[in-house]
């Protein structure tokens, strides 16, 4: 295997090389308020479709967060989500309960936008996501269950 780049270029967007867990390989980019990740398995340098995504989510942060957030709050509403009352309340609230979005973007060019700060239960540790194809929000990806990854590296 050719050793991989410490740098990913992504239109004008550079994306750094950071530790990963064996088999998988990551570069990240984190902007003010933008956190952009590839993350390849198996391992390998990322596909263009998935850097032409990259550069996709990175033009468009704000708006995919303001899309993802609009979904969330229709979403959750639903009774397999168990949301309280209370919360119920929050999503339709000045300012809904999803904060410090992250981006995903994996090999095959799906990815998924995590808010890693919420008040709803069912957001425990990791957040919540909503995971898009192209520039659709698909569905909502609660994370219980997860695991972070740095227990997961060597």
């Amino acid at each position: 295997m050719r050793p991989l780049p410490d740098i990913i270029q992504v239109g004008e967007t550079a994306f750094s090389r950071i530790d990963s867990p064996a088999g998988v390989s990551c570069w990240s980019f984190q902007g003010t308020d933008t956190t952009v990740s590839l993350v390849i398995e198996p391992s390998d340098t990322p596909s263009s479709e998935a850097i032409n995504i990259a550069a996709d989510v990175v033009d468009g942060f704000e708006y995919f967060t303001h899309a993802a957030i609009q979904f969330l709050c229709e979403q959750l509403r639903a009774p397999e989500y168990g949301l309280s009352d209370a919360e119920l309340e929050l999503l339709g609230g000045q300012r809904p309960p999803f904060e410090s979005p992250e981006a995903v973007i994996w090999a095959d060019g799906t990815w998924m936008l995590r808010f890693a700060g919420s008040s709803l239960a069912l957001a425990d540790e990791f957040g919540i996501g909503v995971n898009f194809i192209g520039n659709t929000p698909q569905s909502v990806e609660t994370l219980s269950g997860s695991e972070p990854i740095a227990d997961a590296l060597p």
